[in-house]
This record gives structure tokens, sequence and C-alpha cells, in this order.
């Protein structure tokens, strides 16, 4: 729960970076984004027939992305970004 709450406030402040002044038709230079979301890892937490039994599982979580890079030319940047998925936990 900590650990969404600070997703959250960090969603908030790219937000407000990258809103704050749009770099339109630039040919070059430096660029930041961001992404915030809901993640759901899809039939995780089916067991399909097996002989274990869930007691709970949570299959949904914060997921975001911070991302940034240089713009050399109209043609070519170098890009990297880094990305939170959010986790799956279950217990028998």
């Amino acid at each position: 729960m900590k650990n969404s709450k600070l997703v959250v406030a960090l969603g908030a402040v790219i937000a407000a970076l990258v809103s704050s002044g749009p770099v339109a038709a630039q040919d070059s230079g430096f660029y930041l984004g961001g992404a915030l979301g809901q993640s759901k890892f899809k039939e995780w937490c089916d067991t399909g027939g097996s002989p274990i039994t869930l007691t709970s599982c949570g299959d949904t979580d914060t997921a975001w992305k911070l991302l940034g890079g240089y713009r050399f030319g109209p043609n070519f940047a170098l890009e990297g970004s880094l990305i939170d998925w959010g986790e799956v936990s279950a217990t028998t």
C-alpha cells in the first residue's frame, strides 16, 4: 500500500513536469516521459486443475514507467526506460 502511494505521487510529479511546457516539432534535445496505470496478470491465479488450492491471490497491481532520452535529429534518438509492472501475491 505504501508503495502504491509513492507511485501515485511520482506519477503526479512527472505529469506536472511533462505538461508544463510541451515540446512540439523540435529536431533535437532531451525529453522525459512517464506512464501510470494498473497491471493485470491474466490467468495467473488459475491453477488449471492442479491439486494446489489458493486461499487468496492478488493478480492486479499498480504499474509505472519512466523514460527519457536525447533526440539527435529528426530521425535518430537514444532512449532508456525504467518499468515496474507490479507483482502477484498468492497464499496456499
